[in-house]
């Protein structure tokens, strides 16, 4: 779960801060169906597949390549764990289905 929290606490006492308010954000993973997504992070799973299909996840988000996916800046072999990836794409089914990828 992803939380803003807001505290008047200039500085962190013994590690904590007293929150004025919590409010639950959605996840910067969470897109609607079927529209264009944008996300960057880095990849939490390691790449399987062959080929141009390949499957594998970014800050937990699935992620799967086509014959027609674009690579700028690196390799499909270049996906690995704790690669920064820009991943553009279309969301369908819980799948960010990736149209381009760019390696950061």
């Amino acid at each position: 779960m992803y939380v803003q929290v807001t505290t008047t606490d200039t500085e962190p006492a013994g590690g904590s801060v007293t929150a004025t308010r919590v409010e639950k954000l959605v996840a910067r993973t969470d897109f609607p169906e079927k529209t264009m997504a944008d996300l960057e992070g880095l990849v939490t799973t390691p790449r399987s597949g062959s080929g141009s299909i390949l499957s594998f996840a970014v800050e937990g988000k699935r992620v799967q390549t086509d014959a027609n996916t674009e690579f700028a800046g690196g390799t499909p072999a270049d996906i690995q764990p704790d690669a920064r990836l820009q991943v553009q794409g279309t969301e369908t089914g819980g799948i960010l289905a990736a149209a381009r990828i760019i390696f950061r």
